[in-house]
């Protein structure tokens, strides 16, 4: 993990058992700082999101919320490195293709919107973002191919839109959020869905009687 990651995520990781090694500023850092150590071990890696079967595990996300929310109309999603974001999307397109998934990326790590405006899969010089778990220099070539495919769209949030979501949890409803998981939050001023029913969860999902504008 980045040595920046919040000591609350360390110590749970830490909780279930694993050795937790700290290394770098930024996901990529440690991504690379990985790889070095499965060389040098023989450790078999799992890549946090650009591996089918964590795409796959992820799409469940999405047939919990169908099942909860069968008028769904979009469900909105944070963006890292886009494997939930693929996941949620694949999922609810076999299922509704008429479901909008919207990622939902912070300014300073918006790595996957990059990339589409690049046409290929592309890394950002530098991440800066409250938004830990999303801060990802470059997103997967599975991911990125996923995204292309089944996403509806991408928007960015500010730093400010982000700290104004955790502030909003914790005064109106009591709870701490996380960074990324507040992303979807943090998105709702830029999306025409007042006064709809949607689930208050990482991935975000609308209901609304509207349609949507093309």
């Amino acid at each position: 993990m980045p040595a920046t990651t919040p000591i609350l995520k360390v110590e749970a990781t830490r909780a279930y058992g694993a050795e937790v090694v700290l290394f770098g500023d930024t996901y990529d850092d440690a991504y690379n700082k990985a790889l070095e150590l499965q060389q040098q071990n023989g450790y078999i890696l799992v890549h946090p999101f650009d591996d089918i079967e964590v795409i796959l595990g992820q799409a469940t996300t999405a047939l919990e919320i169908i099942d909860e929310l069968k008028d769904v109309d979009a469900i909105l999603v944070p963006v890292g490195g886009g494997g939930f974001v693929s996941g949620v999307a694949l999922a609810i397109k076999a299922v509704n293709p008429n479901v909008k998934v919207i990622g939902i990326e912070p300014e300073g790590a918006a790595c996957v919107k990059h990339s589409l405006a690049k046409g290929k899969v592309s890394t950002l010089r530098q991440v800066d973002t409250v938004a830990d778990g999303t801060a990802v220099k470059t997103p997967g070539k599975l991911t990125f191919e996923f995204i292309k495919k089944y996403v509806d769209e991408i928007i960015t949030v500010s730093e400010f839109d982000i700290m104004s979501a955790l502030l909003s949890l914790i005064e109106k409803h009591k709870l701490v959020g996380e960074g990324s998981g507040v992303l979807t939050l943090a998105a709702l001023p830029q999306l025409p869905f007042r006064e709809r029913k949607w689930s208050p969860s990482s991935a975000a999902a609308i209901s609304t009687s509207q349609p949507f504008p093309p």
